[in-house]
């Protein structure tokens, strides 16, 4: 009988302090495993992210003021307490004046679109790490007027304009607004095959922002204006869903797409982004994009904005950026008004929160992997005292040092070999539930994870390898066992 099988059979005899001792191994290796493995997605995915556009984007919007109230600090909250700031478009052309690291500006409210004719409703989505969203304040410039946008697209009392935007006020209406707020829907136009479609109200500033460009037709462009800026732009893989029954993307160019009640003519079909992942909840791939209300209504009037979101040129530093923006501001709107945020801090501070949480698991996880180490230890240890007669005659009839302590070895290989490998088949379940509780309780970007092969093994070698360490000291008393003694003391 050779050792692997002597060992099995030892094994077996003992099944509920071997089964012990394999469970202990599993739980250290998977845990350990698993939460290693986030950590080096996160790593990995913050440096995609440091290389994408959106990590250029710096955001601009009303810092949060303290007053001191009896010697504690306490927030601001409401236009009583504090004056709101909003931006205008001036604002923002200074500012690409004053300061060296900025390239562009846009604006981009980011919603939900419907294709059905009933709803008009718009949400949005995003958050920090991922777009800088600039939110219309779409307010009136009479003082008597209430009309205002909130930041999903929803208004409050007023007219409503086809896709969720605030309408201007009477007195301020453009002269088209009024036909195309009436605009029947074009009932020739093809019917998509998806009912609701992530999209954007955006600027033409947008698409150079993010490297965007047509792969067919054209993008939007500030340029334009009034019906000439009518039109939707639409991602790579949305236009293979949307209209399934098309070979060509080419040919829906021309087309009519009605979101929100509101006909557009698909003016471009964008190329595929490669940075589809990068700080993202939803993929640029998957998007539509049409033009803001200012835009497509030629309006005249002064637009406000709650944020300003900015774009640095690839050989630009956005922290550099964004402390020059937050200088112009404070000179504009005084000392600590405002606060720019570059994309990339933003994301640092999501990556390096789950971090820290990662890490402390991964101490904990450790020690448990330590404690299956010694719980090998003390089995074998005890093994190898209620086996020293057996030992013995192995070593009376001819068995050399190394052959007893290759037995007990291997029968520890057994047992570690079993709990790395149960282990690191268990880590990606560990690695989901990690993953989903980071993610759900996190009031930030949501990052995408996955697992790193490479670290899953590095990790059940290293268990394995401690393993065997911790057994090779019983396994070396068992090899150097004194015959005589062992067999008087049985």
């Amino acid at each position: 009988m050779n050792a692997l099988e002597l060992s099995v059979r030892y094994i077996r005899s003992r099944k509920l302090e071997s089964f012990l001792a394999v469970t202990g191994i599993v739980l250290g290796v998977a845990t350990l495993a698993g939460t290693l493995s986030l950590v080096s997605s996160y790593g990995s995915y913050f440096e995609k992210f440091s290389r994408s556009p959106q990590a250029r984007q710096v955001t601009v919007r009303q810092a949060t003021r303290t007053r001191s109230q009896s010697g504690e600090a306490a927030v601001l909250i409401g236009a009583t307490e504090i004056e709101n700031i909003e931006f205008t478009a001036e604002d923002a052309k200074r500012a690409l004046q004053e300061t060296s690291n900025v390239e562009g500006y846009y604006e981009a409210q980011f919603r939900s679109f419907y294709t059905a004719a009933s709803s008009v409703q718009g949400s949005a989505f995003g958050g920090p790490g991922g777009f800088g969203m600039m939110r219309a304040a779409a307010q009136p410039s009479g003082p008597d007027s209430g009309t205002a946008s909130s930041a999903n697209g929803s208004s409050g009392s007023g007219s409503a304009v086809p896709g969720g935007d605030s309408a201007p006020p009477e007195g301020d209406m453009p002269p088209d607004a009024a036909f195309m707020q009436q605009e029947p829907v074009d009932a020739a136009a093809e019917k998509p095959s998806m009912e609701e479609i992530p999209g954007a109200m955006v600027s033409g500033g947008f698409f150079p922002a993010y490297n965007l460009t047509a792969a067919y037709g054209d993008v939007l462009s500030d340029a334009a204006s009034g019906s000439a800026a009518a039109g939707a732009v639409i991602g790579a893989r949305l236009a293979e869903r949307l209209y399934a029954s098309v070979s060509d993307p080419a040919e829906l160019v021309g087309m009519k797409l009605v979101l929100n009640n509101l006909s557009y003519t698909i003016i471009g079909v964008l190329a595929y982004d490669e940075w589809e992942s990068s700080g993202r909840n939803v993929s640029f791939n998957d998007m539509v994009f049409v033009p803001t209300m200012e835009m497509r209504f030629s309006s005249t009037r002064q637009s406000r904005y709650r944020e300003l979101s900015f774009s640095v040129p690839a050989s630009g530093d956005p922290a550099q950026a964004a402390i020059e923006l937050e200088r112009f501001f404070d000179s504009a709107y005084g000392e600590g008004a405002v606060l720019a945020e570059a994309n990339l801090d933003a994301f640092r501070k999501e990556v390096t929160k789950r971090e820290r949480i990662l890490a402390l698991m991964a101490i904990l996880a450790s020690a448990s992997a330590l404690t299956a180490a010694i719980n090998l230890f003390n089995l074998m240890t005890s093994r190898v005292m209620r086996r020293r007669r057996p030992i013995a005659v192995m070593r009376a009839l001819g068995a050399w040092n190394m052959r007893v302590f290759g037995q007990i070895m291997a029968e520890a290989a057994v047992i570690g070999v079993s709990g790395a490998a149960v282990g690191l088949a268990l880590s990606p379940a560990v690695v989901a539930v990690l993953a989903r509780m980071l993610e759900n309780n996190s009031s930030g970007q949501s990052i995408p994870v996955s697992v790193n092969l490479p670290v899953l093994a590095a990790v059940g070698l290293g268990a394995l390898a401690v393993s065997l360490v911790f057994a090779a000291i019983p396994a070396r008393s068992g090899s150097r066992l004194v015959i005589t003694d062992a067999l008087r003391a049985e």
